[in-house]
C-alpha cells in the first residue's frame, strides 16, 4: 500500500449531491412538499402536519410588504418558524408544534422523493451515484488517506452507502471514540435518522443493522428508504434514556446557538479536519448568502492551516452566482488553488469521477517517488 502520509481530504456536501437521487434543493423544497402532500393526503397525520406548515407559510406573505422573503426556500422559512416561535409571534400560528410539524414535511418530503435501488425480493442498494462514491471511499481509506465529509445534507444517501460496504462511519457526536479505518461523516445541521436522548440530551445515531433486521419499520420495496419518522423504540446505550421520536435537524441559517451542545463535537471536529486538510473538494453546495455558518467555520478552520494542494468546486450553476460568492469569501492564500467545475462538469456523478482521478494521480506519483 502507498503511504500517502498526511493527505487528508476533506469533501463538502451540500443539497446538489442528492439531487440527481431525487431529493428537493432547499429552493424547490416546498413545491416538491406539496406534490407529496398531495401524495399522502389519505393520510390523516401526514396531511394535518402538511397543511400546518403550508398555513404558517401563508401567514409569511405578511412580511412581503415590507421586507423580502423567500418563502419558496426551506432554509428561510426554516428560520422564519424557529424565530417567530421564538419572539412568540402569533402564537396560534408560531409555535413550537410548529416547528415539530415542519421537521415531519422535511423527512417525509426527502424520503418521498429519494430513491434507492431495489435488488431481489427485500433488499435495497444505495442510489447509484452515492454507491459509486461509497466505492471510490473505501479504495481512498485502504490506500491510506485521512477522509472527512462535511456535510449540510439531512438525508442518509451517503450515510447508508458506507453502510452498505461495510465502511465505518465516525459522526463525531458526543462521547465518541477516535476509531482507524473509519470515515469521518460529519453532518453539521443533523440527520433524519438521528434523535435526541430524552435523559441525557445527547444526539443517537439509528443502528441501520438493528432498522433492517425489523421488517415491520422497512418499508422500501417502493424504491424508497424511511428512517426519519420511524421511533426506535429502545433506549439509548449510555444513559438507558429513552430515545425521542423526532429527528434531530437544525435550520440551516441564522444562530445555531441552541443547538451548540448535541453538535458542538461535532462542529469542533469539523474545525480540526479544515485545519489540517490538504485538498478540499466542495460538490452541490452553493455556499447560500443567508448561511453565515460555513462561512465561519472555514474561516477558523484554515486560520493556522498549511496551504491547501487544492480548492475544487463542483457546481453546474452557470449564472457566476456561486462562483462570485465563493470568490469574494476565499482569501489570497487560497484564491490561487481555486478551481471551479462547472455546468454538466459540475454533478455529482460527474465530480466523482474527476475527484478520482486527482486522488488517484497523487497515489501513482508517490509510487514513483518511492
Amino acid at each position: 500500500m502507498a503511504d500517502i502520509g498526511n493527505q487528508n481530504i476533506v469533501f463538502v456536501f451540500g443539497a446538489g449531491t442528492s439531487r440527481e437521487a431525487g431529493a428537493p434543493l432547499m429552493a424547490d423544497f416546498f413545491d416538491k412538499a406539496r406534490a407529496v402532500h398531495s401524495r399522502l393526503a389519505s393520510d390523516a397525520n401526514a396531511a394535518k402536519d402538511f397543511e400546518c406548515v403550508f398555513k404558517a407559510i401563508d401567514e409569511l406573505q405578511r412580511i412581503h410588504s415590507k421586507t423580502s422573503l423567500d418563502i419558496n426556500n426551506l432554509e428561510a422559512v426554516f428560520s422564519a418558524f424557529e424565530l417567530a416561535a421564538l419572539l412568540q409571534t402569533n402564537n396560534e400560528i408560531f409555535t413550537e408544534e410548529l416547528i415539530v410539524s415542519l421537521k415531519k414535511v422535511i423527512a417525509r418530503t426527502i424520503e418521498n422523493c429519494m430513491r434507492f435501488n431495489i435488488e431481489g425480493s427485500y433488499s435495497i442498494k444505495p442510489n447509484v451515484v452515492y454507491e459509486e462514491f461509497a466505492k471510490n471511499i473505501k479504495k481512498y481509506i485502504d490506500t491510506g488517506y485521512n477522509v472527512t465529509i462535511l456535510s449540510f445534507n439531512y438525508d442518509v444517501g451517503l450515510d447508508f452507502a458506507l453502510f452498505h460496504y461495510g465502511i465505518r462511519v465516525e459522526y463525531c457526536l458526543s462521547g465518541y471514540l477516535p476509531r482507524s479505518g473509519a470515515v469521518t461523516l460529519l453532518k453539521l445541521h443533523g440527520s433524519l435518522h438521528w434523535r435526541v436522548c430524552g435523559s441525557c440530551n445527547d444526539v443517537v445515531p439509528m443502528d441501520f443493522h438493528q432498522y433492517f433486521s425489523n421488517r415491520k419499520l422497512f418499508s422500501s420495496l417502493d424504491g424508497y428508504l424511511r428512517v426519519g419518522l420511524v421511533e426506535y423504540n429502545t433506549r439509548h446505550d449510555a444513559c438507558k434514556g429513552s430515545i425521542e421520536s423526532n429527528c434531530f435537524i437544525v435550520p440551516p441559517s441564522w444562530s445555531k446557538q441552541s443547538h451548540y451542545k448535541p453538535l458542538g463535537s461535532v462542529w469542533r471536529q469539523a474545525n480540526n479536519a479544515l485545519q489540517s486538510a490538504s485538498s478540499v473538494f466542495v460538490c452541490g453546495y452553493s455556499m447560500p448568502s443567508t448561511d453565515e455558518f460555513f462561512k465561519y467555520l472555514f474561516g477558523l478552520g484554515t486560520m493556522y492551516s498549511s496551504p491547501l494542494q487544492c480548492f475544487n468546486l463542483y457546481d453546474p450553476d452557470s449564472s457566476g452566482g456561486v462562483v462570485k460568492r465563493y470568490e469574494e469569501f476565499l482569501g489570497p492564500g487560497i484564491a490561487t488553488r481555486f478551481n471551479h467545475i462547472g455546468e454538466n462538469a459540475g454533478k455529482f456523478s460527474s465530480s466523482i469521477s474527476h475527484i478520482d482521478n486527482i486522488l488517484t494521480k497523487n497515489i501513482n506519483d508517490l509510487k514513483l517517488v518511492v
